[in-house]
């Protein structure tokens, strides 16, 4: 099993969707297959709101624009 096999598996353990798993690898620099759990509960707490509330917005900004070229 590869390490990103392994943080695959701590997202899903961790409900983090699984997208993010190569992000958690090199934002960590994970190297060893030790402590995965650890550095998915960093992103899911510290990274992973700030990733959905700029997704979100950029979201509500193309709704926006869409909205304006239809009037």
């Amino acid at each position: 099993m590869t390490i990103l096999d392994l943080i695959k598996a701590a997202c899903k353990t961790k409900g983090v969707p699984e997208k993010y798993a190569e992000r958690i690898q090199k934002t960590f620099k994970i190297e060893k297959a030790e402590g995965m759990e650890a550095f998915v509960d960093l992103f899911k707490d510290n990274i992973l709101p700030a990733i959905q509330e700029a997704e979100n917005e950029a979201k509500t900004c193309l709704l926006y624009t869409s909205d304006a070229a239809d009037e």
